[in-house]
């Protein structure tokens, strides 16, 4: 079963600042792993980070939403 992700991108600018979200990306993929390894191949600098917001899984006809 596929499932969709929400990912934020996010780019160090400087140490004072910290991290910002330079994008959102929603996958569908088989699991977490799966999900970020192709947001990965997009973005090929070594400052950027990708987090997983949520996670939503459709099973019969009800949709469930996890927040990570």
């Amino acid at each position: 079963m596929m499932n969709l992700f929400l990912i934020e991108t996010k780019e160090l600018k400087d140490v004072k600042k910290g991290w910002k979200t330079i994008a959102k990306t929603r996958i569908a993929a088989a699991n977490v792993n799966e999900a970020l390894k192709i947001v990965e191949r997009r973005f090929t600098k070594y400052q950027y980070i990708h987090e997983v917001i949520s996670e939503k899984e459709s099973t019969l006809d009800s949709t469930v939403r996890r927040y990570f």
